[in-house]
């Protein structure tokens, strides 16, 4: 389970049809999402649903969003990755050197940042889940700009003062080249978790101290943890392959 397959786009996209069919009010009364305080984050476009239509698009890719928000993601950590996390703290005493020793070569890792992904990969296992999304989710953000540089892509701009100043995953993860690092399934749960509104948006909100206490505990915060360990070890496990975008094949970078 620790190694499995991200949020798979094909069928979640086709259930979400499949819903449309079933409740077209759903789709063509906007959805909105408010916060704990009552604001508006996050607002679906409304659209009656030829399937070819822009705003149909838009608004199947909003609830798909949602959907894997409240469903995919929170029961894949429930009833796949919690278990395997809990069968390795009962059969091991693994140590923050381990997994040091397991990552120190992925090629998802920037030199000189290995101590701080093992340092949050071990809070995550053993259910510290407050310190490894602090750690983790800036530290995901710098390995998307490492990766885009190291393919020649430029990852920072000049503002109008002359700063050159570093994109962040807002940017990067909507970059036309990020389709040639990360397969659609991965670059979606990225998306969905990290700084889509009408998905978790984690990494903004915890930039802003938007996460409460209580909310660390949820299994979202189970989820990214167990994506940047796919993400850190599937490429030292599998031999890297170029991205085939014809497909939805679930191979990592």
């Amino acid at each position: 389970p620790l190694i499995d397959n991200p949020t798979d786009v094909c069928k979640l996209r086709q259930q979400v049809k499949q819903m449309a069919r079933e409740f077209p009010l759903s789709h063509i009364i906007p959805m909105v999402i408010v916060n704990q305080v009552g604001k508006v984050v996050a607002r679906q476009p409304s659209a009656v649903l030829p399937d070819n239509s822009e705003k149909a698009e838009a608004v199947i890719t909003f609830k798909m969003y949602n959907y894997a928000t409240i469903c995919h993601q929170p029961l894949k950590a429930e009833i796949c990755i919690e278990p395997a996390r809990y069968q390795i703290n009962l059969e091991h005493n693994v140590r923050v050197n381990d997994i040091f020793t397991i990552i120190a070569s992925s090629p998802f890792i920037p030199p000189n940042h290995e101590h701080l992904f093992a340092k949050g990969l071990y809070a995550g296992l053993t259910g510290d889940f407050l310190t490894s999304t602090h750690i983790l989710i800036p530290q995901i953000e710098n390995s998307v700009r490492y990766i885009m540089w190291e393919r020649g892509i430029i990852t920072s701009g000049l503002d109008d003062r002359g700063i050159q100043n570093e994109h962040n995953l807002n940017t990067t993860l909507y970059h036309r080249e990020i389709t040639s690092i990360f397969d659609e399934n991965t670059l979606f749960d990225l998306k969905c978790l990290l700084v889509e509104h009408s998905g978790s948006n984690l990494r903004n909100r915890m930039a802003h101290g938007l996460i409460s206490d209580g909310e660390f505990m949820h299994p979202l915060m189970s989820y990214i943890w167990w994506l940047t360990l796919r993400l850190c070890c599937l490429p030292i496990i599998l031999p890297q392959q170029p991205v085939d975008q014809s497909n939805n094949s679930s191979d990592p970078i």
